[in-house]
């Protein structure tokens, strides 16, 4: 599998670092607007193709799978021109800043014919995959009431990276962190309708 990925800052080189590791993947094209940080992807991974548009990246002909790890208010955009151009996408969490780009994103999916993911790795800790499993298979009744909460302590509103500015993030701690706890207990309690909020 040959993959490009978008967003070459904190989290985009730990996806390179990991799919390199990964027995028949390759890392062939990278994608950022600031070229110092395609600069350490070139040296530190060996990632030769490097671009600064990401249009140039998604409409390769030669990629099967494209992971968009970019500032939140960009993983629609991107995910769905991905789609588009016949591409297999690991997008991170959030998916997108609006329920509407959600179901584009997953409607473009469907469209296309490819693979969407997004990043919502809580569900893949060996000590959630066992609470799952216990949920479902000890009988322990349906669960009907979740709590979800999680701390961060990071960043000042408005200053340092994109993480604090709303309109790059979407919603602040709970776009970004939040995110895992809603997920994970939505996940735990199986599919459900909330009947109040």
């Amino acid at each position: 599998m040959r993959v490009g990925v978008i967003g070459c800052g904190s989290i985009g080189k730990v996806h390179i670092s990991n799919l390199k590791k990964l027995p028949g993947v390759d890392v062939v094209a990278a994608c950022d607007i600031d070229e110092g940080e395609l600069k350490v992807v070139k040296e530190k991974f060996g990632v030769e193709s490097l671009y600064t548009d990401y249009h140039d990246l998604v409409s390769r002909s030669d990629l099967d799978a494209v992971v968009v790890a970019t500032p939140n208010y960009l993983h629609y955009p991107m995910t769905v021109d991905a789609l588009k151009e016949g591409k297999h996408v690991l997008c991170e969490k959030p998916p997108a800043l609006t329920a509407r780009e959600v179901r584009e994103m997953y409607e473009a999916s469907r469209k296309y014919g490819r693979a969407l993911l997004i990043g919502l790795t809580m569900r893949f800790r060996p000590d959630s995959r066992a609470l799952k499993s216990y949920v479902e298979n000890v009988g322990i009744g349906e669960p009907y009431y979740a709590r979800a909460g999680v701390l961060r302590r990071s960043g000042i509103p408005g200053y340092g990276s994109w993480f604090t500015r709303r309109s790059e993030a979407g919603a602040g701690p709970l776009y970004d962190i939040g995110v895992h706890a809603l997920d994970l207990a939505f996940w735990l309690m199986g599919d459900f309708r909330a009947r109040e909020v």
